[in-house]
């Protein structure tokens, strides 16, 4: 994660009050304050207390469950860009042997090319004993409207992938299955096997073991907080008003019913490693880890606003926000493609990875997926 603001703010549209059409009701949108660039959270949830010593949220152990979810399903990703190379997500088993992950774990920020091959993703699972079980892909898709994460022609709640698998299931897989409901103020529960830290300092280290966090969806709209159902969003709050940060870009009180206070010691936010993980409500599928950021400072994002961020310097800390791609959103899409993993006939919706010149262009991309990317070991 970068120290310092960005430069050059992604455009955000600051609405007037309109509705978003829920699943299962309509709800306010209100005027929000433009955000800093999204960041892609390719290689954290608030784990190390600030003493360094405890770290309830580990999930390291087979059959572990976190209120009421059975972990085992949950797997850190590693995609290969060459043989010894590339980077690390999360995702979760969505069908009989299907993962559903983000769309820019597996394509190239501009263009949405693939930029690993079908069977060059690896599933890393905890299996009995302790032990990790790895099953690799033989199919990778996103869908054909995507055309990369840093690309305005693409739909940030589409930001979505699935990775079929090769070979054998075992039968302690259980796919999870999808939310279905209005998602708006709802608690979450969170898995992801990114890099761990707190909302204090932020980022400190990884280990590629999953960890566990629950937190509230406090908004639904598209990625511009405009009308829209594609993206949950959720803020990183510790308890304190000035931390909650749309309590603070809504301007209200107690009564506001965006001002919410976090859930205590299991708060969570994102970091590197954690896009694709699962976002679950009532124990079900309901988003796809895609994204950080934090309200700008200033009306052209030269700084970050404190508050909400609790240290300016660290904006994956508490009152930043996070961006979660809906299921529902993409549910009929998914659910097209697993039928058709489950017939004789593989649907490929994407083509096979192209080769990235080393233009000044080509150069850029490498650059983006090096700054949010770790090792795939």
């Amino acid at each position: 994660m970068p120290a310092r603001p960005a430069r050059v703010a992604r455009r955000l549209l600051s609405v007037a009050t309109l509705f978003v059409a829920t699943v299962a009701a309509a709800q306010p949108l209100p005027t929000l304050p433009k955000t800093a660039d999204h960041v892609p959270l390719i290689l954290r949830s608030d784990i190390l207390g600030l003493d360094g010593t405890v770290d309830p949220s580990l999930i390291n152990f087979f059959d572990a469950v976190v209120d009421g979810i059975n972990a085992n399903a949950v797997a850190r990703l590693s995609v290969f860009i060459t043989p010894t190379s590339g980077f690390s997500c999360t995702g979760a088993l969505v069908g009989p042997h299907t993962i559903l992950t983000a769309a820019h774990c597996v394509t190239d920020d501009l263009t949405g090319d693939l930029v690993t091959g079908q069977d060059r993703v690896r599933a890393r699972f905890v299996g009995p004993g302790n032990t990790p079980v790895d099953i690799w892909s033989r199919s990778v898709v996103v869908r054909d409207s995507w055309q990369g994460f840093f690309n305005p022609a693409s739909d940030g709640g589409q930001d979505v992938a699935l990775i079929d698998l090769d070979g054998t299931i075992p039968n302690w897989l259980t796919p999870y299955s999808i939310f279905h409901g209005d998602p708006f103020f709802q608690n979450t529960d969170f898995i992801g096997a990114g890099t761990f830290g707190n909302g204090a300092l932020g980022d400190l280290g990884f280990d590629g073991r999953r960890r566990w966090g629950q937190n509230r969806v406090d908004l639904v709209s598209d990625e511009f907080f405009g009308p829209g159902d594609g993206i949950l969003w959720t803020d990183f709050d510790n308890g304190l008003r000035r931390s909650d940060a749309f309590c603070w870009a809504t301007g209200g009180g107690d009564p506001n019913p965006f001002c919410n206070r976090g859930r205590g010691p299991t708060e969570m936010g994102l970091g590197a490693g954690d896009s694709g993980g699962p976002l679950f409500i009532d124990r079900q599928l309901a988003g796809v880890a895609s994204f950080g950021t934090v309200f700008c400072g200033d009306p052209d994002c030269n700084t970050f606003a404190s508050p909400p961020l609790f240290r300016t310097n660290v904006i994956d800390g508490w009152g930043s926000l996070n961006g979660f791609a809906s299921v529902q959103y993409n549910e009929a899409w998914i659910l097209s493609q697993i039928a058709g993993f489950n017939s004789s006939a593989v649907v490929v919706s994407t083509p096979e990875p192209t080769t990235i010149a080393l233009t000044a262009l080509g150069l850029l991309a490498l650059g983006v997926h090096a700054r949010r990317r770790t090792r795939a070991d």
